[in-house]
């Protein structure tokens, strides 16, 4: 190894090694930034989704004839959703959207979102 390393030229070696050293470099720093973001702003927000899922799961019920009640309040079908209120969507089992509650109308959204995964909140 170190004869072959040797015939080679002094530009070949230094830009091997610069190459080499870059690349860790570029490794080291990928990997500080995706564990800050992981930490630091993936972990805080998947804890509020799971906050405001609870908050969901505690005042929103379904009633025998598929009425939508907050706090034992019928939700109008027509009207926007109170801001204070998380925002959210109830989806069937097909894939198929059954409400939308956010509070502005869907005609601001160049492309509504798509279903969810089946399985998941």
């Amino acid at each position: 190894m170190s004869a072959w390393w040797q015939q080679r030229t002094l530009r070949f070696r230094l830009a091997l090694w610069y190459s080499l050293g870059g690349a860790v470099l570029l490794a080291a720093f990928s990997a500080t930034l995706y564990f800050f973001v992981a930490q630091r702003m993936a972990q805080p927000l998947a804890k509020n989704l799971q906050t405001d899922l609870q908050t969901i799961h505690e005042h929103l019920s379904i009633g025998p004839d598929l009425v939508l009640r907050w706090d034992g309040e019928v939700i109008p079908a027509n009207e926007l959703w109170d801001a204070h209120d998380p925002w959210f969507e109830l989806w069937d089992e097909q894939g198929r959207l059954v409400r939308r509650l956010w509070p502005f109308t869907e005609n601001r959204l160049d492309r509504l979102p798509a279903a969810p995964v089946p399985g998941s909140e």
